[in-house]
């Protein structure tokens, strides 16, 4: 299940910025080729995760270099917890380096 009080954080910190009328086909096939939470496995309730925040550097949005999947599930809070250390208005830009998980479970 789906934390609401994320999706109102991050829906915050992206005012200002416009995606990219391609955003939702890059997104889509990253989920196809990463269909998995890189932090713990789960296959559900999944996000795209900028490693370096659209927030911060918006041409990066598109490229596959600068994505990783992370689970916004209840309790687990991947996308949250590891990829924004806790805060929404942070970010780990070694993310890609701690987050192990290679295969879902």
């Amino acid at each position: 299940m789906i934390n609401p009080i994320s999706q109102v954080a991050k829906w915050f910190a992206l005012r200002g910025h416009k995606r990219s009328k391609d955003w939702p086909n890059v997104r889509r096939a990253h989920l196809a080729r990463e269909g998995w939470c890189r932090g713990c496995g789960a296959v559900t309730a999944l996000e795209v995760h900028h490693v370096i925040p659209f927030s911060v550097e918006p041409w990066l949005e598109l490229d596959e270099n600068n994505l990783l999947t992370l689970c916004e599930n209840t309790g687990k809070q991947c996308h949250l917890r590891l990829g924004h250390l806790g805060n929404w208005k942070k970010f780990d830009p070694l993310i890609r380096d701690k987050a192990i998980v290679l295969k879902p479970l």
